[in-house]
């Protein structure tokens, strides 16, 4: 089968999510799709070091809500990033976060003015973190919760960062948007079972 990453998973559970938030509020959601800023990794296999830099690019990803089965929204997912990593787009997105990266004092500023002229629903942003646990003055730090702002012309920012074996998300919406946010942290998690059951042998 297709070689999906976390990245996919993460972003075929928020689909479904969000396709589940649009129905629950009568929205019609055939024909239709989610654009989300996501920002992916370029680095090949043989690519490790810092030397290299960090190698991300940001990514605009079409969210299938249309499609209602669980495993069909994963395999357009996959498609669609690994379509937008090979294209040109990837490699205009990549200078960009260099240009931030290289400008510390002014990567919050420029990031902002980037997001704003890129049509976009949302930001969905997946942190590879520490595979062990971390323990803080001999305390073992059980959970760690990312946080990403919302800006000017998106209303909700889903991040996920992995440790020790597990995923944490932190969501983020504006009010005026997004009254009801629990409902979305919960249909997430309630697609990641859907996925496990998809795949689970018969």
């Amino acid at each position: 089968g297709r070689q999906v990453t976390i990245n996919d998973v993460v972003l075929a559970a928020c689909s479904g999510a969000l396709r589940t938030f649009l129905h629950d509020h009568d929205a019609a959601t055939d024909g239709r799709e989610l654009k989300a800023m996501v920002p992916v990794s370029l680095r090949g296999e043989d690519e490790h070091g810092a030397t290299l830099g960090n190698r991300v690019s940001l990514l605009i990803v079409e969210l299938p809500v249309d499609e209602p089965d669980p495993l069909t929204r994963l395999e357009r997912i996959h498609t669609r990033v690994e379509e937008l990593k090979g294209s040109g787009l990837a490699d205009g997105a990549e200078t960009i976060v260099e240009l931030a990266d290289g400008f510390t004092p002014l990567a919050g500023p420029l990031t902002r003015l980037v997001t704003r002229r890129i049509p976009m629903n949302l930001v969905i942003t997946n942190i590879p973190g520490p595979p062990v646990p971390l323990f803080m003055r001999g305390s073992r730090i059980r959970r760690v919760y990312p946080y990403v702002e919302v800006v000017d012309n998106e209303g909700l920012t889903i991040a996920v960062v992995s440790y020790d074996d597990q995923l944490f998300f932190g969501i983020t919406s504006d009010r005026d948007v997004i009254p009801d946010l629990g409902r979305i942290a919960e249909n997430i998690e309630k697609e990641f079972l859907a996925l496990v059951d998809a795949v689970a042998p018969s």
